[in-house]
């Protein structure tokens, strides 16, 4: 995710108007979000009622069958000029460092809360298949930001 977020958010400003970049931007953090509220708990019910190893197969298929999608549906996109990585470090500056470590704190939190949630839920309510409290927290979540 940490991968491809940067390169959709790029690719999704290029493809638009100068004057809808914010809104192109809000659909793809909407998408993210929505992929979580919807994954983990699909994710963890193909887990419990059959085994992990299912789990990764659907992430699997619904990986190729996005990948299938962008290469049908997302038009040719020219590249532009590769910059050294040392010319894009040079504009980096205690705002940039702070705003960014805010960004990291509050995803590795968001992140923690998906691996820390399974073990207490199942020890407070003795239910193994915490599925619908993952989407009830991801619903809570979407609609608390």
């Amino acid at each position: 995710m940490f991968v491809f977020t940067p390169l959709v958010m790029a690719t999704s400003t290029g493809l638009v108007a100068d004057t809808i970049r914010g809104k192109a931007l809000s659909f793809v953090i909407d998408g993210i979000t929505i992929g979580l509220i919807l994954g983990a708990p699909i994710g963890t019910w193909i887990g419990n009622a059959m085994t992990l190893r299912y789990s990764f197969a659907f992430v699997a298929v619904v990986s190729l069958v996005t990948a299938i999608g962008v290469l049908i549906f997302l038009p040719k996109i020219e590249r532009e000029a590769s910059v050294r990585i040392k010319e894009r470090l040079k504009s980096f500056n205690k705002i940039i460092i702070l705003t960014l470590s805010v960004s990291i704190i509050g995803t590795t939190g968001g992140f923690m809360t998906y691996t820390y949630i399974a073990p207490i839920i199942t020890v407070i309510t003795n239910i193994e298949n915490i599925s619908i409290f993952l989407l009830l927290l991801g619903i809570g979540l979407y609609l608390a930001t």
